[in-house]
């Protein structure tokens, strides 16, 4: 949730809680494989999707983890999709909504992180991904890019 506390305060709190370790595949951080054939996700995927998220992923969204839900993002359950760890996402409830009933759409990319659609009608909307929850992404961006001043020498 984003508290700053002591590694001692933490295992205080935790000492009476089960367990988990959430596991990433390597570099990229693809989560583990855990499928069901029910709708609602187990309690390991939720701490999974907790894991790898951190909150809402609809672009500008700061909703945290603990006020997100698990949403099917490559296929609503309603029309054939699965509650395998790779076809889900988080998102606020309003957010969830908008999927629902506002005419948006999410995907899974392969990189493994969730993009939103904005309805057709609306091209003002803007879609995309979050980063909100995950500002090391921006530092990866940045490094792979030159600085603004290289090349653009006045004649």
């Amino acid at each position: 949730s984003g508290v700053v506390m002591p590694i001692s305060e933490v295992i205080r709190l935790g000492a009476h809680a089960y367990h988990y370790l959430a596991l990433f595949e390597g570099v990229n951080g693809r989560a583990l494989w855990l499928g069901r054939t029910k709708r609602i996700a187990s309690a390991d995927q939720r701490i999974i999707l907790h894991a790898k998220y951190r909150g809402c992923t609809r672009p500008g969204c700061d909703a945290p983890g603990y006020h997100s839900v698990v949403h099917h993002a490559a296929k609503d359950w309603k029309n054939g999709g699965r509650t395998d760890i790779g076809d889900l996402t988080l998102a606020c409830p309003p957010d969830n909504e908008l999927v629902e009933t506002g005419g948006w759409a999410t995907r899974q990319l392969a990189g493994g992180q969730t993009q939103w659609i904005p309805p057709p009608n609306l091209p003002m909307l803007r879609g995309g991904t979050n980063d909100y929850h995950h500002p090391e992404r921006l530092l990866e961006n940045d490094s792979d890019s030159p600085p603004d001043d290289v090349g653009n020498d006045a004649a």
